[in-house]
């Protein structure tokens, strides 16, 4: 799946909220690496493999990942757009989104 979402967050500021996503997902199973503005994502929750690379650019991040034909039918392309939603969502804090670990 294709992910595009706008943001107006500062540099730091987005790189940092999706650092906090991909640490909350850390606990479900999926890995991540860094690169500069982008990250690399892939692990298996549930025995649903997830897989994709996330990048960042001034007012987007953009991205693909690729989840199970299964996970796609469950609602797997909808988990992801609801969290990336809510970790790019202005009106949560970024402190907010870090206590959710």
């Amino acid at each position: 799946m294709k992910l595009e979402y706008p943001h107006s967050f500062t540099p730091d500021e987005a790189q940092a909220r999706i650092r906090a996503l991909t640490d909350y997902w850390t606990k479900y199973g999926i890995q991540s690496s860094w690169s500069g503005e982008s990250a690399q994502i892939s692990g298996k929750v549930k025995g649903v493999s997830f897989s994709g690379t996330l990048r960042l650019s001034p007012g987007a991040l953009t991205g693909e990942v690729k989840v199970g034909f299964l996970a796609e039918k469950l609602g797997g392309r909808a988990y992801v757009e609801r969290k990336l939603s809510e970790y790019l969502d202005p009106k949560v804090t970024l402190e907010e989104l870090q206590a959710r670990k």
